[in-house]
């Protein structure tokens, strides 16, 4: 009975928190409301327009994969380098965090000027037109590599920190037995911080699905709806033209696609590291 009576608060936490909003939407999900006539009830209309997201799903999917892909790869170098580096330097080390930490609208903002075609950092620098955003092929590929580059450090830091904590004797017999810093890294470390791994790539995941500022301030979906991601589709549904069902509708589909997107993840991890025990 002493441990059952902390329920309480954690269970009215998330019935506030959680079950009421999902209550709440999937209840509007069935209505047709634009915030200031009598909602009207639809049944599963709003659902039947969901195949006309293809486009977002699909370019929500392409942009998630390279951010999540490249912040990976980026995170696990400078992890590694920094865990080696000394106490001075892992101090410094913390100016990584710096764009993890800025709001991002304000380093779309920031990255806007930078890309500008016209006056841009770059395009003064070197003399020419660059039209990254502007072009359908390069514009979500350069989202994807600015969303990596905000969150590089914040991994780094992560892989840095499961790194310092395998104990220092293991990784030094391994070098004893001739072991080089690859398969040391390669056999030895990586899989000791395998759970650390898929926990980054999960959030990163997520995170990757739900950007919406950074898209704002660099593109609004465009060129020719090439980053139309379907968070930001959503919030336009909802805001712009006051579909409030259909934008419900959609919100259903996001949580929907985002756990199918986890499952998928995990079950790759369990095949990963079942293969790489045997």
């Amino acid at each position: 009975m002493g441990a059952k009576r902390y329920l309480g608060p954690v269970l009215l936490g998330f019935a506030l928190g959680a079950a009421l909003p999902l209550a709440a939407l999937f209840s509007l999900s069935g209505f047709s409301w634009n915030l200031i006539e009598t909602p009207t009830w639809v049944g599963f209309a709003n659902f039947e327009t969901l195949p006309d997201l293809t486009n977002s799903l699909m370019v929500t999917l392409w942009i998630s994969f390279l951010a999540v892909v490249t912040q990976l790869v980026a995170g696990l170098t400078l992890g590694y380098f920094v865990s080696n580096w000394s106490r001075t330097s892992k101090s410094l080390a913390a100016v990584f965090l710096l764009p993890w930490l800025a709001a991002p609208i304000a380093i779309g903002v920031l990255w806007q000027w930078i890309l500008a075609p016209s006056g841009g950092l770059l395009s003064n620098l070197f003399g020419i037109r660059i039209e990254l955003l502007a072009n359908p092929l390069a514009a979500p590929i350069t989202i994807a590599l600015i969303s990596a580059w905000i969150g590089t450090g914040y991994t780094a830091m992560l892989v840095a920190s499961g790194l310092r904590s395998i104990p220092r004797n293991t990784v030094d017999a391994a070098r004893i037995d001739g072991a080089n810093n690859i398969e040391i890294l390669r056999k030895i470390q990586l899989p000791q911080i395998h759970k650390l791994i898929f926990f980054i790539v999960a959030t990163l995941t997520l995170q990757a699905i739900g950007t919406f500022d950074l898209v704002v301030a660099l593109t609004g979906g465009g060129p020719s709806q090439s980053t139309d991601m379907i968070s930001l589709h959503l919030v336009n549904t909802a805001l712009k033209t006051f579909e409030i069902g259909s934008a419900s509708a959609m919100s259903i589909l996001l949580m929907l696609f985002s756990g199918v997107l986890l499952l998928g993840e995990y079950l790759l991890y369990r095949v990963v590291v079942r293969k790489y025990r045997d």
